[in-house]
């Protein structure tokens, strides 16, 4: 079977569900409600409101990926050092808390 033939669905996923939505958020963006292009949305991110929640944004994700990275780095030694077997149980523990439905 030749790889251009099973590079079909990958490149429909993509399309369907990265460039489409992505192409509409840009659409969306740079339009007003009846369709006319204008600049006042991306401007509107200026405001002091906006910039507060994008500089907390960014901090917030700042920390967590620091705590994520402090919390697997020692985790993917521990996996490495072990053999195939203990390592997959290792991985199903962790990953089984994801499991959980949080709400009551």
């Amino acid at each position: 079977m030749s790889k251009k033939l099973l590079s079909g669905p990958y490149l429909m996923w993509m399309i369907g569900f990265t460039i489409i939505p992505l192409a509409l958020i840009v659409f969306y963006g740079l339009t007003d409600r009846s369709g006319a292009f204008t600049m006042a949305n991306v401007l509107s991110i200026a405001t002091a409101e906006h910039s507060k929640a994008l500089w907390l944004s960014l901090g917030l994700s700042l920390i967590s990926t620091v705590i994520c990275f402090i919390l697997a780095y020692p985790l993917a030694l521990i996996l490495r050092a072990r053999g195939i077997g203990q390592g997959s149980f290792i991985v199903f523990i962790f990953i089984l808390p994801m499991w959980m439905n949080s709400n009551p």
